[in-house]
């Protein structure tokens, strides 16, 4: 047995893991459907779900990275995730999560393109990619949140962590 297959059981593992400790803990399973938990559990209430969902990112980040393998994983650090996050800069700059209302209403693409100034056109690529990264859904050009776009404390640390940047 190889190490992908063996690193695949323990995802599987600490994903079963999971889902038993949130259960445990009367918490919501994870999802990225909108009106889905934010946040997990706190490390401090709950330290094994913190270790565990922990052990089970590492996991994941290790398997990732050897189905890429060397290259593409070392090309993916410098591409395709620096374009992520400037989707994420340009998001932020252009205040879309403040302009799409909450879950589980949805705004169109030109009327959101109107509210921040920005041609509908630049804007449905935008956000087009933005959903691949499970940020927003846009399906028959109208724009809805999903757990990770309307997550507040996504949208306050994201711009925290550009103003760091643009210092």
């Amino acid at each position: 047995m190889g190490h992908l297959v063996e690193l695949s059981r323990q995802i599987l593992h600490h994903a079963q893991a999971l889902e038993s400790q949130l259960e445990a803990a009367a918490a919501p399973q994870p999802s990225l459907t909108s009106g889905g938990p934010a946040l997990y559990p706190t490390p401090s209430t709950h330290p094994q779900i913190f270790t565990t969902r922990s052990t089970l990112v590492d996991a994941s980040k290790e398997m990732c990275q050897l189905a890429l393998g060397p290259g593409d994983a070392l090309r993916s650090m410098i591409g395709s995730e620096k374009i992520e996050l400037f989707t994420l800069n340009a998001i932020d700059r252009l205040g879309v999560c403040k302009h799409v209302p909450p879950f589980p209403s949805s705004i169109s693409v030109k009327k959101l393109a109107q509210g921040i100034s920005v041609q509908p056109e630049i804007l449905e690529r935008l956000l087009r990619f933005a959903g691949s990264m499970n940020l927003f859904n846009v399906v028959n050009e109208q724009v809805s949140h999903t757990a990770l776009s309307e997550a507040q404390s996504w949208q306050q640390s994201i711009s925290q962590i550009f103003s760091v940047f643009s210092s």
